[in-house]
């Protein structure tokens, strides 16, 4: 469960990251 919810994190914040790199552009 632990790594299931690190998982859902990172994956959130590589997709914040990604919209914040677009937005910069």
């Amino acid at each position: 469960m632990y790594k299931q919810q690190t998982y859902f994190i990172s994956y959130i914040f590589t997709m914040l990251s990604d919209i914040t790199f677009e937005i910069i552009s």
